[in-house]
């Protein structure tokens, strides 16, 4: 279990590191490696991925924004932002809300219309935005390989 966390560490810092590097610092052979990943993989623990610099791709302006409306309306907003462009992450949450989404926009007046269509579609109760002015820490969870043989994972790996 120890390796395992160990290589999934390393995977969470640098996706892209060489099977040779993980097996030196594992200390398992690279077939092991490539095995326990191919298993991961379909047991969907692990999922392969790219993240982006959306600033470099022209999209300066990101926000999270809290949206509620009301509970006749919440499959169709979520049926909605599931399939618009410009939600990147979309999460179904409580306390009075009904979803919590991640936003990425050319600027701040493409971001505008967004909000405004979704007003416009829907009976929006309630509605916080905020911008993301710098992102601090992106997918670090378990990144650490000291930190992470402190978590509890709730199933075997």
């Amino acid at each position: 279990m120890k390796k395992d966390t160990n290589m999934i560490s390393e995977l969470r810092k640098n996706g892209r590191i060489q099977l040779t590097e993980l097996s030196r610092r594992n200390g398992l052979p690279i077939s092991t490696i490539h095995e326990r990943l191919k298993g991961y993989i379909a047991q969907g623990l692990v999922k392969p991925s790219v993240l982006l610099d959306f600033g470099k791709l022209g999209f300066e302006t990101r926000a999270h924004i809290l949206l509620g409306v009301d509970l006749a309306e919440k499959d169709k907003l979520i049926t909605y932002l599931s399939k618009h462009q410009n939600v990147n992450s979309l999460f179904r949450i409580n306390s009075g809300w009904t979803v919590l989404l991640e936003g990425v926009f050319k600027d701040m007046y493409a971001l505008e219309n967004f909000v405004e269509q979704i007003e416009k579609q829907f009976t929006v109760r309630q509605k916080i935005v905020c911008y993301v002015l710098d992102e601090l820490r992106r997918e670090a969870f378990l990144s650490d390989p000291d930190l992470a043989q402190g978590a509890v994972f709730g199933r075997k790996i």
